[in-house]
């Protein structure tokens, strides 16, 4: 009889044991399922603005070429190439939204680390020096230099903050007469 008291009482430790368990077993899982997270949100700011800010493809990329997006104007319409043009020198417009090939932008990395150059086709968007106040954004031949480099700022109502660090910061705009230019004042375009 002592020994079944003896399984007796072993068996109540036991049980206690597991109790003890299953909570290591559930602090371990919350201290994984934390850590995941740090590391989930260390991985997106890593990844950079660019990540953030342009959309991915949902394909993986099964078209080979570079993922494109547009950038709205919010309330206003769609950064334009006018007529699709391959030309260097061509001024860039605000137009109504439709999804066209001249609607169609994607990024490359600039010349210093944070920095993109973005691009229509084979061409880069960049200001031109001459055409004060407003610097006029056109497109032309890419080439490796900062006067190429924009940076991108996500704002808190999802879009971004284009500039261009080379001319004075200044934000890529648009203007009255819906030409895109560089200018003070803080513009959303929405990455789509």
């Amino acid at each position: 009889m002592g020994r079944l008291s003896f399984v007796k009482s072993s068996s109540t430790p036991a049980a206690q044991r597991t109790g003890r368990g299953r909570r290591r077993r559930l602090t371990w899982l919350g201290f994984l399922a934390s850590a995941t997270l740090c590391l989930a949100f260390a991985g997106i700011a890593a990844a950079g603005p660019a990540n953030a800010i342009i959309p991915t493809d949902p394909g993986g990329g099964g078209g080979g070429g570079p993922v494109t997006f547009s950038l709205q104007r919010t309330g206003y319409g769609c950064l334009d190439d006018p007529g699709n043009s391959s030309d260097i020198n061509v001024h860039y417009q605000v137009y109504a939204c439709n999804n066209s090939a001249a609607q169609k932008f994607y990024l490359a990395p600039g010349s210093k680390p944070g920095t993109y150059h973005l691009l229509h086709g084979s061409l880069c968007l960049q200001p031109n020096a001459w055409e004060e106040p407003f610097y006029w954004v056109l497109q032309y031949t890419c080439g490796s230099g900062a006067e190429f480099d924009w940076t991108w700022t996500q704002r808190g109502d999802g879009t971004v903050d284009i500039q261009s660090p080379v001319y004075f910061n200044y934000h890529l705009n648009m203007f009255d007469n819906k030409k895109v230019g560089l200018g003070g004042g803080t513009a959303g375009w929405l990455p789509r």
